[in-house]
C-alpha cells in the first residue's frame, strides 16, 4: 500500500498538468515583482531601507522612547514604576499596532518590523506624489535621492522623515499619499489617508488637513469672494468627506484633544508648555534656536522651488507640457506656500529681543508655538523641490532630444537612463557619507557604549523586575537593554502639562542633591540612603559621579552600581 502511494505521488510530481500550474505560478510572483519595480515602488523602497537601516541603526534616536512606551501600554506590568511610561499616550494608534509585537518579539525585532512596514506606507506614498509630474521609475528615484540628500545637508528645525521607526513616518506616508490624490481632485481618498494621517500622528496630519483647505481656498478664491455663501455649500456638499475624515482622524484626535483638555490649572499647563518651547524642545519649537545657515539655505531652495515651477509653467506655456501637469504643480506650490506661510507667523510668534520670560505675551505665544509650525514647512520645501527640480530637468533634457537625428534618439535615451540612475545612486552614496550624529544615537565612544550596555545587562540578570535605578546624564536606551524603570531621564518627557512639571521636578531633585551633599567631597552611606527614600531608587549608575563610601555592587572602566535602600 506505501509503494502504491509513492508511485502516485511520483505520478502527481510529474504530471505536466502540474508543472505547467507551478511553472505558471513562478512566471506570476515574477511578472508581479516585474510590474511593481517598473512602477517605482520596489526600487524606491529600497532607497528608503537602505537609507533608514545604514544611517540610523537600530534602536535609532527616538525608538527607545516609542517602542518601550508601546510595549509597557500593552503590558503595564513591564517597567511598571516608570512614570514616563506611565505617563498620557498620545500616539494610541501607534501603541495599538506595535504593542502586541513585543509580547513575544523582542524591542530590536518589534522595531525592525515596524520600520519596514512603516517604509512600505512612504514608498507608496512617495510613488503617488511624484507620479503626476515624474512618470518614469527612474525620475521618482532620483528625486528621492535628492530628497534625502538635501536633508542629509540641512533642515530647518530638525525635522526628519525617513530615519527611525516612528508614528510620524506612518503619518507622512499617509501624508504624501493624500497629496498625490488631492493633486488628481480625489477629494474622498484625500479626506480618508488625511484622516489615517491624523490617527497616527495628529500634529501631522492636522498641519497638512489646514494645507489642505487653505490651498483649495486660494485655488477657488475668486468664487468664494464674490459668493461667500458657496463657502457654506461647498461645505454642505462635502459632508461625505467630511464624515470619512472624523472617523478616520478620532483615534488620534481623541487623545491629543483629551492632553490640550485636560483639568491642569493654568498655572500647571503655562509651566509644561514654557518647558516644552523653551527647554526641552526649543531647538524644534524656538525659532531663535535655528542658525542663521538654516534660514539662508531654506531661502535659496525655496528660491530654487520658484524657478523651477516658472520653468515647467512656461513649458506648459509653450505647449511642451500638458496643461493638467501645470495643474498639479500649481497644487503643490500652494501647498508649499501654505507652509510657508505658517512658518512664517511662527518666526513672528518666536521673534524676540530678549530673554523668553520677559516676552510680551508669552503666554499665548507658548500656547501656539507648541504646535510645531515649522515642520511642516521644514519638510516639503526639499520634498516639492526635489520633485520640481527633476520635472524640470527631464522638459529641458527632452528639449535637447528633439534636436538630435531620429536615428540616434533611441542611444541618446538610453545614454539619459544610464546617467539618471549613475546620479542616484551618486546622490545616496555621498547622503550616506554625510556625518550624521544619530548615526550614534547613544553619543558615546564605542569602549564606552559597550560598557554602557554591559552596565545595563548586569542590571537586567541581577536586580528584580520592580526596580527603579536613578541612571546618569548620559544614559541612553536604558529601559530598552536593561528592562528595568529610570526613575528620570532628560530624553524621556511626557507631554502632558503635569508630567511635564514632575519630569522637570525629578531632574532638579537629583541634581540638587549632587549639589547639596558634596560639601564633604564624598558621597556617604546616610547621604545615598537618604536620596532612596526620596525617590524610590533602589540602584544609582554612576560614571563620573562620586565618590562614594558604599562599595558599588558591579563596575566596569566607566559605570558603576551602587546599591543605595540600605
Amino acid at each position: 500500500m506505501n509503494r502504491g502511494r509513492t508511485i502516485a505521488a511520483c505520478d502527481q510530481l510529474t504530471d505536466p498538468a502540474s508543472t505547467d500550474q507551478s511553472r505558471a505560478g513562478r512566471r506570476s510572483v515574477a511578472g508581479e515583482v516585474r510590474r511593481l519595480f517598473a512602477s517605482g515602488w520596489l526600487p524606491i523602497l529600497g532607497v528608503l531601507l537602505v537609507w533608514s537601516f545604514l544611517r540610523s541603526p537600530i534602536p535609532s534616536v527616538n525608538e527607545p522612547h516609542y517602542f518601550c512606551k508601546a510595549k509597557h501600554f500593552w503590558n503595564p506590568e513591564w517597567c511598571a514604576n516608570d512614570f514616563f511610561l506611565a505617563s498620557s499616550n498620545p500616539h494610541f494608534i501607534f501603541y495599538c499596532c506595535f504593542g502586541p509585537m513585543t509580547e513575544f518579539l523582542s524591542l530590536a525585532q518589534t522595531a525592525c518590523i515596524a520600520r519596514i512596514v512603516s517604509l512600505m506606507i512612504l514608498a507608496w506614498g512617495w510613488l503617488q506624489v511624484t507620479a503626476p509630474l515624474l512618470r518614469l521609475a527612474g525620475q521618482q528615484v532620483l528625486a528621492l535621492c535628492l530628497f534625502l540628500f538635501l536633508q542629509a545637508m540641512v533642515n530647518f528645525s530638525g525635522e526628519w522623515v525617513v530615519g527611525g521607526a516612528e508614528a510620524k513616518v506612518i503619518s507622512y506616508g499617509f501624508g504624501l499619499w493624500a497629496l498625490g490624490t488631492w493633486q488628481q481632485n480625489k477629494n474622498f481618498q484625500t479626506a480618508l489617508l488625511t484622516g489615517l494621517a491624523v490617527s497616527f500622528h495628529a500634529l501631522v496630519g492636522c498641519w497638512l488637513t489646514v494645507a489642505f483647505l487653505m490651498e483649495y481656498g486660494w485655488r477657488h478664491r475668486e468664487t468664494f469672494l464674490y459668493t461667500p455663501a458657496q463657502i457654506i455649500i461647498q461645505g454642505i456638499q462635502s459632508w461625505r468627506e467630511v464624515s470619512i475624515w472624523i472617523i478616520c482622524s478620532l483615534p488620534g484626535l481623541l487623545p491629543s484633544m483629551q492632553l490640550l483638555l485636560s483639568q491642569s490649572d493654568s498655572a500647571t499647563k503655562f509651566g509644561g508648555n514654557y518647558l516644552q518651547v523653551y527647554f526641552r524642545l526649543k531647538h524644534h519649537l524656538d525659532p531663535m534656536e535655528f542658525g542663521w545657515w538654516r534660514y539662508v539655505s531654506y531661502a535659496l531652495m525655496f528660491v530654487v522651488v520658484v524657478f523651477c515651477f516658472k520653468q515647467l509653467s512656461e513649458k506648459s506655456k509653450e505647449g511642451k507640457e500638458p496643461k493638467e501637469v501645470l495643474e498639479k504643480a500649481r497644487i503643490l506650490m500652494g501647498v508649499l506656500c501654505v507652509s510657508l506661510l505658517i512658518a512664517g507667523v511662527g518666526v513672528l510668534l518666536g521673534l524676540r529681543f530678549t530673554v523668553p520670560a520677559d516676552m510680551p505675551g508669552l503666554r499665548w505665544r507658548i500656547d501656539l508655538l507648541k504646535f510645531y509650525p515649522f515642520r511642516f514647512f521644514d519638510l516639503l520645501t526639499p520634498l516639492i523641490g526635489s520633485i520640481f527640480v527633476v520635472a524640470a530637468g527631464t522638459v529641458f533634457l527632452q528639449k535637447r532630444g528633439e534636436s538630435i537625428h531620429p536615428q540616434n534618439r533611441q542611444l541618446d535615451s538610453n545614454k539619459r537612463g544610464i546617467k539618471l540612475h549613475l546620479l542616484s545612486v551618486g546622490l545616496l552614496v555621498i547622503g550616506l557619507c554625510i556625518p550624521f550624529v544619530d548615526h550614534n544615537a547613544s553619543r558615546m565612544s564605542a569602549n564606552k557604549r559597550q560598557g554602557w550596555l554591559d552596565t545595563c545587562q548586569w542590571i537586567n540578570k541581577f536586580t528584580p523586575e520592580e526596580t527603579v535605578v536613578i541612571t546618569p546624564r548620559c544614559s541612553w536606551a536604558f529601559k530598552w537593554y536593561a528592562q528595568r524603570a529610570e526613575y528620570v531621564t532628560r530624553k524621556d518627557c511626557p507631554q502632558d502639562a503635569d508630567g511635564i512639571l514632575e519630569w522637570n521636578r525629578r531632574l532638579h531633585q537629583v541634581a540638587s542633591w549632587k549639589r547639596s551633599n558634596y560639601t564633604g567631597r564624598l558621597y556617604d552611606e546616610e547621604e545615598t540612603s537618604q536620596l532612596a527614600r526620596q525617590t524610590g531608587a533602589t540602584y544609582l549608575i554612576a560614571n563620573r559621579f562620586g565618590p562614594m563610601e558604599i562599595e558599588p555592587v558591579y563596575k566596569n572602566a566607566y559605570f558603576r552600581v551602587y546599591r543605595i535602600d540600605r
